[in-house]
C-alpha cells in the first residue's frame, strides 16, 4: 500500500468509516504497511482503541481490523504501549468482543510498556471495566510472575505478581486509585 493509502486507513479508523475501512482493506491482497508507525509510534491498530467513546461502529472497525492476519498486534509505540495495553486502558462498552478478538489471536498479555505496566496495570485505571474482564485477563495466564524479583504476600489469584518499574502490581493500582471493588476481588 502506498502512503496514502495508510493515511486514509489511519483517518478512516480514527472516524470509524466502516466503509472506506473496508474498501481499503478489502482492495489490497496484502496490504503492505499495514503496521506502519506515525511519529509517535502508534500504528493503525493503536488508533482504533485510543478511543473516548466505543460505539457499534468502533467496535466494527476494531474487528476489521483485526481480521486481517498482517496486522502485528505486538507492536509497541514511543512508551511501548501495544495497542492491548490501551484496549485494557480506554474500553468504554459492555461486550468482552474486543478482548477475545485480541486473545484469539495469542497476543501476549504479560508484555510490558517502558514503565513495566502489563496490560492489566492500566485496565486498573478503567473504570468501565467490570470483573470480566480480569477474569478473561487471568485465564489468559495474564501477569504470571514475569519480572517479581521476589513474593512475600500470596495473593486469591498468585499472578499478581507482575510488578513495573517502581514495585508496585495491580493490586497496588487498585488501592492506590481507590478500587475497593477491585482490591477485595484480587484478594
Amino acid at each position: 500500500a502506498t502512503k496514502q493509502t495508510m493515511d486514509e486507513l489511519f483517518e478512516a479508523v480514527k472516524s470509524s468509516n466502516i466503509k472506506k475501512i473496508e474498501s481499503i482493506l478489502n482492495n489490497k491482497k496484502k496490504i503492505y504497511g499495514i503496521n506502519r508507525q506515525d511519529e509517535n509510534g502508534e500504528t493503525v491498530l493503536h488508533n482504533a482503541v485510543i478511543r473516548k467513546l466505543w460505539t457499534v461502529e468502533t467496535v466494527k472497525c476494531l474487528k476489521l481490523l483485526l481480521a486481517n492476519p498482517d496486522l502485528d498486534l505486538a507492536m509497541k509505540n514511543k512508551r511501548g504501549n501495544t495497542a492491548f495495553h490501551y484496549l485494557c486502558k480506554n474500553y468504554k462498552a459492555n461486550s468482552m468482543e474486543p478482548f477475545e478478538l485480541f486473545l484469539a489471536r495469542n497476543i501476549e498479555v504479560n508484555v510490558q510498556n517502558d514503565y513495566g505496566e502489563t496490560p492489566m496495570h492500566l485496565a486498573v485505571f478503567n473504570m468501565s471495566l467490570k470483573h470480566t474482564v480480569f477474569d478473561i485477563l487471568f485465564k489468559h495466564n495474564a501477569d504470571q510472575n514475569i519480572g517479581a524479583p521476589f513474593v512475600v504476600v500470596c495473593f486469591k489469584n498468585s499472578s499478581l505478581c507482575l510488578v513495573n518499574k517502581k514495585g508496585e502490581s495491580a493490586l497496588h493500582y487498585s488501592v492506590r486509585l481507590g478500587r475497593q471493588d477491585l482490591v477485595t476481588y484480587f484478594l
